[in-house]
C-alpha cells in the first residue's frame, strides 16, 4: 500500500468507492485504507495516528453521522498503551456511532486465539478498554 491510486480504488470497489484516506505501510506491514462513495457520504474530519486512521462521515442529504477507524496494532506490548490512548482520543473527538476494524494484534478471549493459554494482562486491558 505504498501508493494507492484511483485505479486501485476502482478495482477494490468495482466503481463503488471514489474517496479514500490512506496510511502507507512501513515495509510489508501496517498499511491502512478507508474508502467511501462521495455520492452517499461526506467526510467532515479525519485523524491519522501512529496505529490508526479515522474518518468522520455524514450522510449526504441527512444529518446522520458516524466514524470509522482502521487499526493496525503493535505486534507486541510495546506501544499498546499508546494505541489505547490514541483510540480513546479519537473517541472523545467525535461523540457519534463509531466502527472499529482492523488488526489489533491482541484478542479479548483465550478462545479467540489459535493457541491455548490463560488470559494475559494485555487481554484484560483490551477487554477493559472495549467496555469503557
Amino acid at each position: 500500500m505504498e501508493e494507492v491510486t484511483n485505479s486501485v480504488l476502482q478495482e477494490l470497489g468495482a466503481g463503488r468507492f471514489d474517496q479514500m484516506v490512506v496510511k502507507p505501510s512501513r515495509g510489508a506491514s501496517g498499511g491502512m485504507l478507508i474508502c467511501w462513495n462521495s455520492s452517499r457520504w461526506v467526510m467532515t474530519d479525519q485523524h491519522t495516528g501512529r496505529f490508526s486512521i479515522s474518518v468522520h462521515l455524514r450522510e449526504v442529504g441527512r444529518d446522520w453521522q458516524w466514524a470509522v477507524s482502521c487499526v493496525y496494532g503493535p505486534p507486541d506490548g510495546v506501544g499498546r498503551e499508546e494505541l489505547w490512548e490514541e483510540l480513546s482520543a479519537t473517541r472523545a473527538r467525535w461523540e457519534i456511532p463509531w466502527c472499529l476494524l482492523g488488526d489489533f494484534n491482541i484478542t479479548c478471549y483465550s478462545t479467540d486465539r489459535n493457541r491455548t493459554g490463560p488470559i494475559s494482562a494485555a487481554m484484560d486491558t483490551f477487554s477493559e478498554w472495549i467496555d469503557s
